[in-house]
This record gives C-alpha cells, structure tokens and sequence, in this order.
C-alpha cells in the first residue's frame, strides 16, 4: 500500500516578500546600457565590437514553476551564456537555460530518444565535445515526426514517465560553462538517470543499465525546494513524470552496443531544463505521460521545506541590475 503524503509547500517568508528598487537601483539598471551605446559610438570610422547587455535568465517570461521558485546567488551572478569561450558554446548555454519553451508537451517514451538521435546523426548535425558543437541550432528544431503532423526537437516542450535510477548533483567541484564554473552544490544541475525499472533503494545503476536510460537535468536557476537527489532517490519506487524542454547535449557521446563514455545514456537527447516533476501516487505504476490521473507535484507529495545546504535571497524585481556585458565582435 502506497502511503500519500500530500502537504501544501511551505514557502519562507523572506523567498516570498518583494521588495520595489529605487532611484539608484533603477539607475544602476540603465547604466549598463549607456555604456553599452557610448562604447558602440564609431566617431573614427574605425569598426569596433558591439556591446550588448548579458542576458539575466528567466527574465523575459514567467518560469513554468513560478509557483515554487526560490532565488539563489547564481540567478543574478550568471547570464544566460555561462562563460562561453565559442559563440557555439553560448548558443548551447543559451538553450540549456531556455525556461520559455511554450504549447502543448508531447508525450515520449524511451523508444523516441534512440529516434532522435539517429535524425541528428542522419542530419548531419556535429557532436561529441565542447569543440564540435553545432553552429545553427534551429537545424535540432522539429527533428522528429510524432503523430500526425507533431514534430518534436529541441525547443519543444516535453513530458515523460520513468523510474528515476539516480539522481545527484553534478560537476559541484569545478563547475561548468553554463553555470559560470562556479562549484557547489546550490550553483550546479541535478543529473537524473531515468529507467524502464526501479532499481532498489540504496543502489546505483549498472553501465549497462545507464547506457539505457534517459537523462533529465535540473537546472540550479530558481530550483524549488522540494527538487533535490534525496527527494528524488528516496521515493524511487513510484514513477514520476518530468516535463521540460527537449534539449540536445552536442558536448557528448551517446553510449553504442551497451558501452559509452560518461554520462552514460541512450542518446544525447535531455529533458533539460525541468519545468515540472510529479510522482505517481497508486499502488500500481501502471501510468502514461499522458493521463493525468494520480500525479502529483512532487513538492506537494514531499513538502516544501527549505534543504540546509542552500541559502535563501530575497528577490527583487524584474528590472535587476544587469551583472554584465558580452563583446561581439563584428566583420
């Protein structure tokens, strides 16, 4: 019998209050962009790179867990791009970052993903390392025919039932580009390896399991409460249903004839970044992404209460302090 343990999200009284910036802040927001314009001023015919104000993530739409979200130190200290050494980086950084992603998720099942690997392998479309990634994104849009006329690629809205296999926190040493390469656990992704089956509590995949799997990735930008590897790992015999945006991780290597490089996975197609996570409440898992009946928010299922390894800010507007500028340089 499968005890429910639904309880509504209790949320910090300094997470939810607002605070209206002044004159300065407000002048401190537009003072970037001044110097943005006088640093693009050509008064000596002479071609210079173009200033333009780093992109703050989910600012330009409301997050699809706005509900929930937290604010933490990343959210304000690292642009959209990460630290990107190649415009190809950025790009890929930009669309790890991507929580704007609109209409109807289509439903995937593990057969999809070997599906869309092959029609970027078909397509011609580089991956492998941080050296090979593609130029144009757009060519990963609408990659795969589902029903009908639905076409799923990266940038679609997904959705997805699975076992999750493990769950942890990812690159907290070093960090990565996307994340600035700031280390901790508050600053990095939550990897999560998603199966057809449970595996015991307590126990990690095998390789040949993870080779099989499919990955979700928890971005650290306003990442809820309740979303963390001991809520996910400790409730791994219910299925749970991720929805996100389909994203394609050009900087790997999908596993082939059951063996691969880490992380190990069916393909190089992620649910990343997660919008919603909910947890199958009947006693049987006989569930589809699909239906609706006996999900529930895993936030709701769990709780909301705050992990104590991360801190808690208090956020303010949408018109913050822009934290930086990318140079561009023009032809």
């Amino acid at each position: 019998m499968v005890t429910r343990r639904v309880r509504t999200t209790r949320t910090t009284t300094a997470t939810r209050s607002r605070r209206k910036p002044g004159g300065l802040a407000k002048a401190a927001t537009l003072l970037p962009l001044a110097i943005g314009l006088a640093a693009n001023m050509n008064t000596s015919g002479v071609k210079r790179p173009q200033v333009t104000p780093a992109a703050i993530v989910g600012q330009t739409c409301t997050l699809p867990f706005d509900a929930i979200k937290q604010s933490h130190s990343i959210d304000t200290s690292c642009p959209a791009g990460g630290t990107a050494t190649s415009s190809a980086q950025a790009a890929q950084n930009e669309a790890k970052n991507n929580f704007c992603a609109s209409g109807a998720p289509a439903n995937l099942t593990f057969d999809h993903f070997p599906q869309l690997q092959r029609a970027a392998e078909n397509a011609g479309i580089p991956f492998g390392n941080d050296a090979n990634l593609p130029p144009d994104r757009s060519v990963l849009h609408d990659l795969l025919p589902l029903s009908g006329s639905q076409k799923v690629g990266e940038g679609s809205v997904v959705r997805f039932a699975a076992f999750v296999m493990d769950a942890h926190y990812s690159n907290v040493s070093k960090g990565e580009s996307v994340n600035c390469k700031h280390s901790g656990i508050e600053n990095n992704d939550i990897h999560i390896v998603l199966g057809q089956n449970a595996v015991p509590l307590g126990q990690k995949p095998t390789p040949e399991q993870e080779c099989a799997s499919v990955t979700a990735e928890m971005s650290p930008h306003f990442r809820p409460d309740a979303w963390t590897p001991n809520n996910l790992n400790g409730n791994n015999a219910h299925m749970y249903r991720f929805t996100g945006q389909l994203f394609f991780d050009a900087a790997h290597k999908p596993c082939v004839g059951g063996t691969g490089p880490n992380p190990k996975r069916i393909a190089i197609w992620e649910i990343h970044p997660v919008y919603a996570v909910d947890i199958f409440v009947a006693t049987a898992n006989n569930c589809t992404a699909g239906n609706d009946a006996n999900w529930v928010p895993l936030d709701q299922f769990v709780g909301g209460e705050p992990p104590t390894t991360e801190t808690r800010l208090k956020p303010l507007e949408r018109d913050w302090v822009m934290f930086g500028a990318s140079v561009q340089a023009h032809n």
